[in-house]
């Protein structure tokens, strides 16, 4: 199980099984496998060497073993992204990786999801998110800890697919990811009644570009459809970077299995432990905060004016002629704080204090 991923939404990720053939041109999970092919002992490594394509669908049972020990023993329940690397109700057969030695394709979707389905029942303290993009391949029964999920990084076809995890798939969070957003026609909600509302939005640009302004006008667009549903909604770093300005949300569902109309960020009312405002607070990261301070990116913005305060008083130590030579102290501040990693970018009353976090 990895916890230094940079998936932001979960505590780990955990892929007992890989692969999938759909074939999409974006896909990060795809170019993982070939560079991890390269790595004696892991599975793309084994299927590599049978000259077969690292990203072949595998149930590892090795792996899975292993792990389900693990997790069984944790003291502390966790947000696991299961099969970050793969498809869970792909329409092709699985192989098995049991000792070591990968089998023949032996095994349909809704066995490997019955195995896992199983599992998951068995840890019934931790959360498991999947995703998919076959819902109608689906079992229709899963047990409350499960957050399941489909993908739909294009308008085309997605009212259907929403709608079948809606009405014909039972689990604790039924949710959605539009991630790549490719899509500026996207339209989340078009046509639906509230009861095909998905339960949880995640919203993501292309992993390692900035977003182009019209894919982050249409993902704004998305926010506020949800916000006007009452919907928790999560944008990734990929896309807030888009706008540093905009009030991104970060919203989780809640890790027990109960639907939206139970859970909303910030029910309670009281004393941001960042701004100090009196209003609707959260807990994140073990502090008390509004949903304005939410977002690290207002934390951001806020570092920036900071950091060209610094720069025009020459807190730096820099000559004269140096300081004469910048003709836009912002734009030195923004770069500063973009190589400033998030975690140490002070909260928002921090910074106004000139203090390190």
């Amino acid at each position: 199980m990895a916890t230094g991923h940079k998936i932001e939404w979960c505590d780990a990720t955990w892929n007992p099984f890989t692969g999938c053939l759909h074939g999409c041109k974006y896909c990060y999970a795809r170019k993982f496998s070939r560079r991890l092919a390269g790595i004696s002992g892991t599975i793309y490594y084994e299927l590599k060497k049978m000259g077969l394509d690292p990203f072949t669908p595998v149930v590892d049972f090795d792996k899975l073993s292993r792990m389900w020990q693990v997790l069984k023993d944790a003291k502390k329940p966790k947000r696991i992204f299961l099969g970050s690397m793969a498809d869970i109700a792909g329409d092709w057969q699985w192989r098995f990786a049991v000792d070591g030695e990968i089998t023949e394709p032996v095994c349909a979707s809704h066995d490997v999801q019955e195995i896992i389905k199983g599992v998951c029942e068995d840890l019934e303290r931790h959360s498991f998110l999947m995703l998919t993009k076959n819902p109608k391949n689906l079992v229709s029964e899963w047990p409350d800890n499960v957050h399941m999920g489909i993908s739909l990084p294009e308008q085309d076809g997605s009212g259907a697919k929403l709608s079948y995890l809606m009405n014909e798939i039972k689990a604790g969070v039924r949710w959605t990811s539009v991630e790549p957003l490719l899509d500026v026609d996207m339209d989340l909600f078009h046509s639906l009644d509230n009861d095909l509302i998905p339960e949880w939005v995640v919203i993501g640009g292309l992993s390692g570009k900035k977003p182009q302004d019209r894919i982050v006008k249409t993902a704004k667009r998305i926010v506020n459809e949800c916000r006007n549903r009452e919907v928790p909604c999560f944008v990734k770093k990929n896309m807030r970077r888009g706008d540093g300005r905009f009030n991104w949300p970060m919203e989780l569902p809640p890790k027990n299995g109960k639907t939206k109309k139970n859970w909303s960020w910030g029910e309670k009312k009281g004393i941001c432990e960042c701004c100090g405002k009196e209003t609707k607070i959260g807990e994140f990261k073990d502090r008390m905060i509004c949903s304005e301070c939410l977002n690290p990116d207002t934390w951001k913005e806020d570092r920036i004016v900071y950091l060209e305060n610094m720069i025009r008083s020459n807190q730096y130590g820099m000559s004269e002629a140096a300081i004469g030579c910048i003709s836009d102290f912002s734009d030195i501040a923004r770069r500063i704080a973009d190589e400033t990693p998030d975690e140490e970018i002070p909260m928002v009353s921090d910074s106004v204090n000139g203090r390190k976090s």
